[in-house]
């Protein structure tokens, strides 16, 4: 099972919403998600699109960055209102990087009756030293995935259900600025999909090619780059960048764009790579069209989802 971390930005979700089509396979793919903007119409949508296919949709109700963050109770309401509403695949999910995230959880599963129906999902990224309060909270709550990051010690590890038990980690390479890229064109991205289940994991997750930084400034780019895994022979997979050359000014983004996408449309053909993200990259590549840098963030996400779902 193959659980993507995404940040539920608006292409993001559309991402997701895309992918319904192939179809998405419930048994290879669920979804975590943080929530960093207002709970719209576009979340919406793709949970109502996700659950058309039975695709769980683990929403964070502490996110950590963001505009919503110390707003879990509106979060909490959002999630019983679409409960109440018929999308029966949501399942809230708890940070616990420290003791305050655990009593806040705690207290969340007290006083929100439909986190006893449905269950809940825990993101571990930090070990939390009081470690009888953990295994209290553990022994009252119903958990159906825990994310766990994969520097985590293997003896708190232990003290999660091992049924639930979710590979967390962040295999993108981030560079300091977009042209940095050219130096590093084709790195290793994860070999996890091949061993997390002779680990003891029930599925993996990762940031996708974006990396588990979060940035919500826009600005016009010195480089354009765009980020497309792949699987080599050995079935391991690869992170290609195709980066910009014009980048001494930050003018002229379309025709950055174009540069960066001219390059990725020979590595594509190449590989022979005929993912739907794919096949829209050379749609925009044959009408010249400037579509704006988030689709190219979207299609990267499409890409990289339905080519793990493939392969596992």
């Amino acid at each position: 099972m193959y659980i993507p971390y995404l940040r539920g930005k608006q292409n993001e979700l559309i991402a997701l919403r895309n992918l319904c089509t192939l179809p998405l396979d419930n048994t290879r793919i669920s979804t975590l998600v943080e929530p960093v903007r207002k709970l719209d119409a576009t979340i919406k949508k793709t949970i109502t699109e996700l659950n058309k296919s039975k695709i769980p949709f683990n929403l964070i109700v502490n996110p950590k960055v963001g505009h919503l963050v110390a707003n879990t109770s509106a979060i909490h309401s959002f999630i019983d209102d679409q409960i109440n509403l018929g999308a029966n695949n949501i399942v809230p999910a708890f940070i616990l990087d420290n003791i305050r995230d655990l009593q806040n959880a705690q207290y969340a599963i007290n006083s929100y009756n439909y986190i006893s129906a449905v269950g809940c999902s825990l993101v571990i990224n930090k070990r939390i030293a009081d470690i009888p309060t953990v295994q209290n909270f553990l022994s009252n709550a119903n958990i159906i995935n825990t994310f766990i990051k994969s520097d985590i010690t293997p003896s708190y590890k232990q003290l999660f259900p091992s049924s639930s038990l979710v590979h967390l980690s962040d295999p993108f390479v981030l560079q300091d600025k977009n042209s940095s890229y050219l130096q590093h064109p084709i790195e290793f991205f994860t070999d996890v999909h091949q061993y997390y289940i002779s680990d003891g994991f029930k599925g993996f997750s990762d940031y996708l090619a974006i990396g588990e930084g979060y940035s919500d400034s826009g600005f016009a780019p010195y480089a354009v780059a765009i980020h497309l895994t792949y699987q080599e022979t050995d079935e391991t997979i690869w992170v290609a960048h195709f980066v910009s050359d014009s980048n001494s000014d930050n003018k002229n983004t379309p025709g950055k764009f174009g540069e960066a996408l001219s390059k990725l449309i020979v590595f594509i053909n190449e590989k022979n790579l005929r993912t739907v993200a794919c096949n829209e990259f050379r749609s925009l590549y044959n009408s010249g069209a400037y579509c704006g840098l988030g689709e190219l963030k979207k299609l990267s996400i499409m890409h990289h989802i339905e080519l793990v779902q493939s392969i596992i």
